[in-house]
């Protein structure tokens, strides 16, 4: 069996009779754009959060510690059971299966971008934009810019190459063994 498998030979699916690789390769499109969707979802809350100590909003804090937290003690599948229980059968909001339109990427897009994604990226991007930033953020402020000014200016085209290359880097390597 294991020669079958490194020639590409996975054998027949018991469900449908079909060749396994043959149903890998015909999913693997829709798998492909979860993924990316999810990746960008991620990246997405990971920029913002990963800045928002650094703009020196306190309150910020214990929302980003909390929404890191959840992220660790919710596993994705069961938020996604969550997100399909509420959005799909109590409200009737979107589609609970299928991958026909773009509705029924919203909420496997969600739970693995929010749960998996956003709090690994987040925690990345705050060590090494703290690191990275240390020296841009005090020169600019010694000039007496804004904080806005500072952040956007100088901190984020510094800080935005880890933060995108470390998931990214990760997402590949992933990608890979799967």
């Amino acid at each position: 069996m294991g020669g079958n498998a490194l020639r590409g030979n996975l054998g027949k699916s018991l469900f449908t009779g079909e060749s396994v690789s043959h149903l890998i390769a015909t999913h693997i499109g829709v798998t492909a754009a979860l993924a990316f969707a999810s990746l960008a979802l991620g990246l997405a809350l990971a920029i913002p959060l990963a800045f928002l100590p650094q703009r020196g909003q306190q309150l910020a804090r214990p929302r980003e510690l909390t929404f890191a937290a959840s992220g660790y003690a919710i596993p994705s599948f069961w938020f996604g059971l969550i997100l399909i229980y509420i959005f799909g059968v109590r409200l009737r909001w979107l589609p609970t299966s299928g991958s026909d339109g773009w509705t029924h990427f919203v909420l496997p897009t969600i739970a693995l971008g929010i749960a998996d994604d956003a709090r690994d990226h987040a925690a990345h991007a705050r060590r090494h934009a703290r690191r990275a930033l240390g020296d841009y953020v005090r020169t600019a402020r010694a000039k007496g810019l804004r904080t806005m000014t500072v952040l956007y200016r100088h901190a984020l085209p510094n800080a935005i190459l880890p933060v995108v290359s470390i998931p990214l880097r990760s997402w590949g390597c992933c990608s890979a063994a799967r």
